[in-house]
């Protein structure tokens, strides 16, 4: 009875290994579960001795020696568990490296395994004899030990001195809950290893290391659960922290910023989001009715404009960014990122305006001459008409004369047409007779200039979504740069043609001057120019026309060889 009552007590360190290894991941119960698989196997060791009567003599030393497995490994345990630590401590502790080190390590290994094979023979451990119980404990066998059992002595003793090791650099840890822990496991480590030599030579019954035993084992698996809980404190406490900070830099972004779930709730909104829109139930209703708000299948981001009126009445344009999300427990979320661009839209119309003024500026000159050409002829029909009578004669000049007024009122309308603003509207528009407009526009101030104007077609060319006016100051911009490229005359050739099926290309190529590969990289960008009287707007309007309408502008450019500026536009806008 009293050997199933020590085998129970002998299984509860068993117990809680299997506990940690089924339950526990965390590299603070490595040790630990080690720690009580060789408790475990010690505890077997000593409870053996007191199964007279249920094993047989010869199956008890059997047992005794190949389970003093647990108490000699303790060696190798406490000495890897003091390198393990002073390898994370860094260099600051190299000295330390003279006792703690690969190579001791294994040779305590190989110590130790030899300590438990010397155990298998006589000079180990001889054989066992019973020894009588007394009145509060019952009889139990006692190993008798060979010559070398001296080996076993000097095994323990290197047990503490490892142990002092692990306690030294345990002591070198940072405060935190490893530290503590370690500091834990040093304490039982020689708790066990006292009692179990008191045990062994007689000083007290050898059943009373059993129950310190397991009392060691109770006190260290209670003070794993604390620490745990103290880390798992901590780690909340930094999660709090993080979602603190997380949320601080959200409020302080100028963006919108908002998140939404599957049902067009609102998770997520920051302060400059509320501050514009309000409470909860506007916020809930703001953006419905755009069809791919709640796609959550979209495998790009989505990105769209917006109008919207705030809870002040101002009316805002949003850019707004579509991100889908998934948390990790698998709910489907859409964050949005909304940005204001209200006043970069007056910036750029008021950019756009300034560089057409510029542009009638410069063409004033060519549709001055070009008006004054027809009214020459004009007045000299008229002339010719009050002194001549015939009426065939007559009806000649008329024709002229209509012809002549036809050609003013043309490049008056594409004046007006220039400097008239427009509103945002994609329209379906003939790229094709945009360009042959804005080649007759431009042909005045070219043939003063000697330049030849060309426009080269390539198939059938449809008509695309777009807005007309901007388009045609593109290519005005563009056309126009080209003419002041070319100081001594030549030519400009203009291609367009049909690409991939849902684009066009259109090609500007002059042989002027060239542009150097440093400037090239910079072009498009605000305030640059290569003009002396330029305001380097011209092109970054142009850039931006070009990307409002989802295409896009390149340029090839060599030194003395001219400048081919790519423009590609869709056919159909999204």
């Amino acid at each position: 009875m009293y050997f199933y009552m020590l085998l129970a007590i002998s299984l509860i360190p068993l117990a809680l290994f299997i506990f940690l290894y089924v339950n526990e991941r965390s590299r603070m119960v490595h040790p630990l579960r080690t720690f009580l698989l060789l408790l475990f196997i010690w505890n077997f060791d000593v409870v053996v001795l007191f199964s007279r009567g249920i094993l047989t003599e010869e199956a008890v030393l059997l047992l005794f020696k190949i389970f003093r497995f647990g108490s000699i490994m303790y060696l190798p345990f406490v000495y890897y568990l003091a390198l393990t630590i002073f390898e994370r401590l860094g260099p600051k502790y190299r000295k330390w490296r003279v006792v703690l080190n690969r190579p001791i390590y294994l040779l305590l290994l190989l110590f130790s395994l030899t300590v438990y094979i010397v155990n298998f023979t006589p000079l180990g451990i001889q054989e066992i004899q019973y020894v009588e119980g007394s009145e509060f404990f019952p009889g139990h066998f006692y190993p008798v030990y060979g010559e070398l059992n001296s080996l076993y002595m000097i095994n323990v003793l290197l047990v503490f001195a490892s142990t002092g090791l692990l306690f030294l650099m345990v002591r070198r840890l940072e405060k935190n809950p490893y530290r503590s822990f370690g500091i834990y496991i040093v304490v039982s480590i020689l708790f066990v290893f006292i009692n179990g030599a008191l045990s062994g030579f007689n000083v007290y019954p050898l059943p009373i290391s059993l129950f310190n035993a397991v009392f060691v084992t109770m006190v260290i698996f209670s003070a794993y659960f604390y620490t745990n809980n103290q880390m798992i404190k901590e780690m909340n406490s930094e999660l709090v922290d993080q979602k603190n900070f997380l949320q601080t830099v959200i409020d302080l972004n100028p963006n919108f910023l908002y998140v939404k779930d599957m049902d067009g709730q609102f998770v997520i909104v920051n302060r400059a989001y509320e501050k514009a829109f309000g409470n909860e139930l506007r916020l809930s209703t703001l953006f419905e009715g755009h069809p791919s708000q709640y796609d959550f299948q979209q495998e790009e981001i989505k990105q769209y404009e917006k109008s919207v009126t705030d809870d002040h009445g101002i009316s805002r344009k949003l850019e707004i960014k579509e991100i889908p999300m998934m948390t990790t427990k698998g709910h489907q979320l859409m964050l949005y990122v909304a940005n204001d661009i209200t006043q970069r839209l007056k910036e750029e119309e008021y950019i756009r305006q300034t560089e057409k003024l510029g542009v009638v500026g410069e063409l004033a000159a060519g549709v001055a001459h070009e008006i004054r050409n027809p009214l020459t002829s004009l007045k000299g029909f008229i002339q010719l008409m009050k002194d001549d009578s015939q009426y065939e004669k007559r009806h000649f000049y008329l024709d002229i004369m209509s012809s002549e007024i036809d050609r003013i009122s043309e490049v008056i309308n594409e004046l007006l047409l220039l400097a008239k603003p427009q509103a945002d509207v994609f329209e379906k528009m003939d790229v094709v007779k945009i360009l042959q407009d804005v080649k007759m526009l431009m042909d005045t101030s070219a043939i003063m200039r000697n330049i030849k104007i060309d426009i080269e077609q390539t198939g059938d060319i449809p008509k695309i979504d777009g807005m007309e006016n901007q388009i045609k100051q593109v290519f005005i911009n563009i056309v126009k740069n080209a003419v002041e490229a070319l100081p001594n005359g030549g030519n400009i050739r203009i291609a367009i043609q049909k690409k991939d099926g849902d684009k066009i290309d259109v090609s500007v190529k002059d042989d002027g001057v060239g542009i150097s590969s440093d400037r090239l990289k910079k072009m498009g960008e605000p305030f640059y120019t290569t003009k002396e009287k330029g305001t380097g707007l011209g092109l970054t309007v142009c850039y931006r026309i070009v990307k409002r309408h989802h295409g896009e502008i390149e340029f090839e450019s060599e030194l003395g060889k001219g400048t081919t500026v790519f423009i590609t536009l869709p056919i159909t806008h999204d």
